[in-house]
């Protein structure tokens, strides 16, 4: 999962970073990074409403 993040989170860089930008696939690739993250986090139990006291701690 973390190695998928990295991917998209590259791509993205890459688009941002691109001469002739292309917003219809930076607005793709956010959105996609952004569902990725908010799966992972849930996946790590840091999910909203969710009893923490048996989870991980935040730093």
């Amino acid at each position: 999962m973390i190695f998928r993040i990295n991917r998209l989170r590259n791509l993205l860089d890459e688009q941002l970073n691109a001469e002739d930008k292309n917003w219809e696939e930076i607005e793709k690739l956010s959105k996609e990074l952004d569902s990725m993250i908010l799966e992972y986090w849930n996946m790590e139990g840091y999910g909203e409403g969710e009893n923490r006291s048996n989870k991980k701690k935040l730093v």
